[in-house]
């Protein structure tokens, strides 16, 4: 287990110590692991994205997009984990339920894994339905629970599952297991989704928000095989600037 400090300076305007007694095992490959663990002092994000702006085969590069991921994920923690305490604290005192849920969804190659979000919906949301796919107005969301979609304050626990390695920051979002399941027998070419990491966001969730019927889905699947087919550090950095804008007016919630 690695013992690890890291001055965080993101673009200048927050710095903060971060002391990781523990790091979850299989957090990241190895090699990547190795890398972080060695950077030990001032971290700047700056620095890290010229280096990146600079790797001319980002897009076959693992290593290098696991070092962003796991560098920026852990600014975000930082800076977000007080309204991430906040917003657990209104869910429990407000709906009863656990707040935290997890469910299981698809990453790449079609592996299972938990994926983690603040609770907004009842605790009995699928009682009589199943999984299905979020629709508009969706009359299971809680009224907390519609205030913490349109801001994605609930998708924030899944910087946990980037930490982990089961998730990128931008990429096709996770689908359930079951869903998938119906929706690869009417696309031919659904898998093609699964042959990178499930992001936090992604090419196809900042152009057309949630898919609630089959033809949304269609446009929102040729949307995630042009990411597949198209991505680079260009590509997820217009998505990551375009996330923050979709996040701000709330667009495309559920």
């Amino acid at each position: 287990m690695y013992r690890l400090l890291i001055l965080i300076n993101c673009a200048g305007l927050i710095q903060v110590t971060v002391n990781m007694s523990e790091i979850a095992e299989n957090i990241t490959e190895n090699i990547a692991l190795k890398i972080v663990v060695k950077i030990v002092g001032k971290f700047d994000l700056r620095d890290l994205l010229a280096t990146l702006l600079q790797t001319r085969n980002y897009q076959g590069t693992e290593v290098a997009r696991r070092i962003f991921d796991i560098s920026v994920a852990l600014v975000l923690l930082i800076v977000t984990m007080p309204l991430m305490l906040v917003a657990a604290l209104v869910v429990r005192l407000t709906s009863p339920g656990s707040v935290i849920f997890s469910q299981n969804r698809l990453t790449k190659g079609g592996q299972v894994f938990r994926m983690y979000k603040i609770r907004t919906m009842r605790a009995d949301a699928e009682a009589g339905s199943g999984a299905v796919l979020a629709q508009k107005a969706d009359s299971r969301v809680t009224p907390v629970g519609r205030f913490l979609r349109s801001t994605r304050i609930d998708e924030l626990p899944q910087l946990f599952n980037i930490l982990r390695g089961e998730m990128s920051l931008i990429g096709p979002r996770p689908e359930r297991p079951e869903i998938a399941e119906k929706l690869s027998r009417q696309f031919a070419n659904f898998d093609r989704r699964l042959e990178v990491k499930a992001g936090l966001t992604g090419f196809a969730q900042v152009q057309s928000g949630y898919a609630s019927s089959v033809e949304e889905y269609d446009k929102k699947l040729k949307l995630d095989i042009y990411y597949v087919d198209n991505r680079s550090l260009k590509l997820d950095l217009l998505i990551a600037m375009k996330t923050c804008s979709v996040v701000v007016s709330g667009a495309g919630a559920r």
